[in-house]
């Protein structure tokens, strides 16, 4: 099982590390006991783990977005960033507030960079004061480590394009619900005062997770509220304009797609993504344009079908079926090619020439339903066409 676990979720490689410190501290309790005992246990674990990590280390050497070949930070200042974003998830479990789907959040290229020598001070002090109270503070303790020790994997020296994502929070907070369960009971508070300070916290949270809730209740929505609490970072703002597009709010989509490419260079799929919201909103040229900057990126099949159904809407035909074929030169093979082709011919009404092509397209693919539906409009069309002329 820890096996399969570490090939699915990165955390889930330190599971030998957390049982070794959980028998450390409570297998009889602060003695190597437990670990001699448990031998038969750890030594598959430390074989297997040995061959995850040469699985995980090989995954993220060859991976964009995470790995030591990540070009835009070091390990160094990803550890020194990471800093900051581990007291950022520890004091959202004080009060989760500032919630981002998709946070903006600066690089500490240096250990003075936004305070993450601060934030290292802390957390340094932090460790130190667990280990020295620990047989005074045995869950609190424990806690702390093992809230740092799930968080290790994506929030240590292993740079990941994505600096501070809520979700790797999951597991790890139960570390820090240990750390309560051990200082919230040595309060001293009156059994009144107890209930109205858990009535007024729990209705707070419960209204603070509605107004969450509803921010989730749509893509827009979400993604607005993205933009808006980092509006200088140009994911959240492509995606925004794709959930725009997808809603038809082409005209709007259009102007965070040019937004989006001023934050960062474009690429190919932004080029596509903004030529189609400019098709959508009926601004052709500006799709055409948007669509050759994409093409002078990837020379593809799938950007010359895009060229050709732009231009089939404006019935420059020749035109378009040009484009198709220097699709079909791309890739003989791309399953959309005979789809624009033959719904080309059915706007020429040329019915033989479209039943063909999506035939051809069916070939390619024969799970492609707007294939199947196109041809047998163009056969009922066809038939429809003779039965006028008779």
């Amino acid at each position: 099982f820890f096996g399969l676990a570490a090939r699915t979720k990165e955390h889930t490689a330190v599971l030998p590390v957390l049982m070794l410190l959980t028998d450390y501290y409570f297998n009889p309790g602060f003695s190597m006991e437990g670990i001699k005992k448990n031998w038969l246990v750890y030594l598959p674990i430390v074989a297997g783990g040995g061959v995850g990590v040469y699985v995980a280390l090989r995954l993220v050497s060859g991976a964009d977005s995470a790995g030591f070949g990540i070009k835009e930070f070091t390990w160094y200042q990803y550890l020194f960033t990471q800093f900051r974003s581990i007291c950022v998830y520890a004091g959202m479990f004080i009060l989760p507030v500032g919630q981002n789907i998709d946070h903006d959040q600066g690089i500490s290229f240096t250990i003075f960079d936004h305070g993450a020598v601060l934030a290292g001070a802390f957390l340094l002090g932090a460790v130190v004061a667990a280990w020295i109270w620990r047989k005074k503070y045995p869950l609190a303790s424990y806690g702390l480590l093992v809230f740092l020790l799930l968080l290790a994997p994506t929030s240590s020296i292993i740079p990941i394009r994505d600096t501070l994502i809520e979700r790797r929070m999951y597991l790890p907070l139960i570390g820090l619900c240990f750390v309560a369960a051990q200082f919230l009971p040595m309060i001293r508070i009156s059994r009144t005062a107890l209930v109205a300070a858990l009535s007024i916290a729990s209705v707070a949270t419960a209204y603070a997770s509605y107004l969450r809730n509803s921010v989730w209740s749509d893509s827009i929505s979400l993604w607005r509220d993205s933009v808006e609490k980092g509006p200088t970072k140009a994911r959240p703002r492509f995606q925004l304009a794709f959930a725009l597009y997808s809603a038809g709010k082409c005209a709007e989509a259009t102007g965070h797609y040019a937004k989006a490419s001023q934050l960062e260079k474009p690429d190919y799929r932004l080029y596509i993504d903004w030529a189609l919201a400019e098709d959508c909103a009926s601004r052709f040229d500006e799709a055409l344009e948007k669509l050759r900057l994409a093409e002078a990126i990837e020379n593809n099949a799938h950007v010359h079908t895009t060229i050709a159904m732009v231009l089939a809407k404006q019935s420059k035909f020749e035109m378009a079926h040009l484009e198709l074929d220097i699709a079909e030169q791309r890739d003989s093979r791309f399953p959309v090619t005979p789809v624009y082709r033959g719904n080309i011919y059915l706007q020429t009404k040329e019915f033989d020439k479209a039943i063909e092509a999506f035939n051809i397209a069916i070939q390619r693919d024969s799970k492609n339903q707007s294939a199947r539906q196109s041809l047998a409009m163009a056969q009922q069309q066809k038939a429809l066409a003779a039965a006028g002329r008779k």
